[in-house]
């Protein structure tokens, strides 16, 4: 009886123990799993966006060639303008002056 009792309450205090030890065990290995699985998904994750702004970049590459080519169009007609804009008015001068 006495023997029972004994090996009852050690096995009352060690089962704890031992599922600390267990616990301890199964985050520390959690822990490690997590780490290597964050590793993995933050890789997959960059070539996945370093893929989509190549795709990115090759749609818009067209647009944005002829977004550039229109602008040069409009600056250059812009500067015509201007410039029939400073003639117009250099000639309302010379009409204006022979009219007096």
């Amino acid at each position: 009886l006495l023997c029972s009792a004994t090996l009852t309450v050690a096995g009352v205090t060690s089962l704890p123990l031992g599922s600390r030890y267990i616990a301890r065990s199964f985050e520390k290995e959690w822990m490690s799993n997590a780490s290597k699985l964050e590793n993995g998904l933050n890789a997959l994750f960059s070539d996945a966006m370093q893929r989509i702004n190549g795709h990115l970049s090759d749609a818009i590459n067209p647009y944005t060639r002829y977004v550039k080519s229109e602008e040069t169009s409009l600056i250059s007609l812009h500067k015509e303008m201007e410039s029939g804009i400073a003639d117009a008015t250099r000639l309302r001068g010379h009409i204006n002056k022979a009219c007096e």
